[in-house]
């Protein structure tokens, strides 16, 4: 009764403290968050703790997450990069803390678990011309956008009928945009999902009766408010990342990096109305 384990002793015995750290380039990303949890969950259930660190522009670098996990002594570090200039400490660490690229793949010898985000971004569009609509705007999604204009000239689409707004655009600008150019439907990506959802809201326009949204992302905002999202299957995502990372710290350390791409899927709701 009363036992605490001394998790400290018990690392140095094994050489391991079982615990992987995940390092989050955004701590607003309600995405990231809704991966989090499954990741916990999913670690959990395989004696694994999660140790989570977030950069914040002009506070925390990747570099200094990198380094505050280090310092930890994790077994495993799932990162999401965005800084390819982290390479040489990265591999500095990795004969003792494997890594894993999560959502983004930035060094090709490092294993990936990443989305086809160019792939949804046409699902996306051909699921709104699918439904009649070609007069388009897209905020956000510089990524992905290949996907987007790939579908639009498929469909043969003239570009002068298709707009597009940056990831930062303004509840202002986006509204500017729909007086003035009078898009049929909005493709929304990420971050700027709220903000065109906002900015609808604030023209008192009717979702999908006046103006049809789809999301990319399916967070659990997206799903109480009712949009219609390009999502990707959490427990999934999860899974696989934690079978590789598995495989890597069990059998498979020095093999050839793992990259694995997982494909997006439409949730319908009620955002998107057919012309």
């Amino acid at each position: 009764m009363g036992y605490t384990p001394n998790l400290i002793a018990r690392s140095l015995k094994s050489n391991r403290t079982n615990t992987i750290a995940l390092i989050i380039p955004s701590i607003e990303n309600r995405f990231y968050i809704d991966v989090l949890k499954h990741l916990e969950i999913t670690l959990h259930q395989y004696g694994y703790r999660l140790l989570v660190s977030f950069v914040q522009p002009g506070i925390t670098t990747e570099r200094e997450c990198l380094e505050m996990v280090a310092s930890a002594k994790v077994d495993a570090v799932i990162l999401i990069p965005i800084d390819a200039d982290n390479i040489s400490y990265i591999e500095s660490l990795s004969g003792h803390t494997k890594f894993i690229q999560l959502f983004t793949r930035l060094f090709d010898q490092i294993d990936s678990v990443v989305m086809n985000d160019i792939g949804g971004a046409e699902l996306g569009t051909n699921y709104l011309i699918g439904h009649g609509h070609s007069h388009l705007l897209l905020v956000g999604g510089e990524d992905r956008a290949e996907g987007f204009w790939r579908a639009v000239d498929a469909a043969n689409i003239p570009r002068t009928q298709v707009a597009t707004l940056p990831w930062h655009a303004t509840e202002a600008e986006i509204c500017e945009c729909i007086r003035s150019f009078h898009p049929t439907a909005i493709f929304s990506v990420a971050n700027a999902n709220e903000v065109a959802w906002r900015a609808i809201q604030q023209m008192e326009l009717s979702i999908a009766e006046d103006i049809s949204l789809i999301v990319y992302d399916n967070t659990k905002w997206v799903s109480l408010v009712g949009l219609t999202a390009v999502a990707h299957d959490l427990e999934q995502i999860a899974a696989t990342l934690v079978e590789q990372l598995l495989k890597r710290l069990n059998d498979d350390e020095n093999a050839p990096a793992i990259h694995i791409t997982l494909d997006p899927f439409i949730i319908e709701r009620k955002s998107v109305l057919s012309r």
